[in-house]
């Protein structure tokens, strides 16, 4: 279940900034359930996005999320716990409109994942550019 709520257009941008708040629920099956059913997880979050229109070729946005992850169940090495995390992310970014087409994409981001199992917390950037082109 996707839940979206949108203040403006869901395809396009109406007027010089646009703000969602996205709401979700997902549930991951293992491929083997035999031998994995700890990769198994359900996972809920809440995403705030902000993107403001400075011209017809330039859009810069945020965006800021929070999700929660439950595993299916005990993970069979580290001590028989149900792993669980919480993630929060920070992005920004910038989409350029090249032409009418063409659409090139910088965003930069940080995530901080808390869980139960020492192990898989981590904070991490990541960085990424890429083009969209529609035809």
């Amino acid at each position: 279940m996707i839940i979206a709520i949108l203040r403006d257009n869901r395809n396009a941008i109406a007027g010089q900034a646009t703000h969602s708040v996205n709401l979700y629920h997902a549930n991951e099956d293992p491929q083997n359930p035999r031998g994995g059913r700890h990769n198994g997880r359900k996972f809920t979050g809440l995403a705030y996005n902000l993107l403001y229109r400075l011209s017809a070729q330039h859009t810069p946005y945020v965006r800021a999320s929070i999700q929660d992850v439950e595993h299916d169940s005990e993970h069979p090495v580290f001590f028989n716990t149900i792993r669980s995390d919480d993630n929060e992310t920070v992005t920004a970014g910038w989409l350029w409109t090249v032409a009418r087409n063409l659409v090139v994409t910088g965003e930069a981001s940080y995530t901080d994942n808390k869980s139960d199992i020492e192990l898989f917390d981590y904070s991490r950037f990541r960085y990424q550019l890429g083009f969209r082109y529609q035809f």
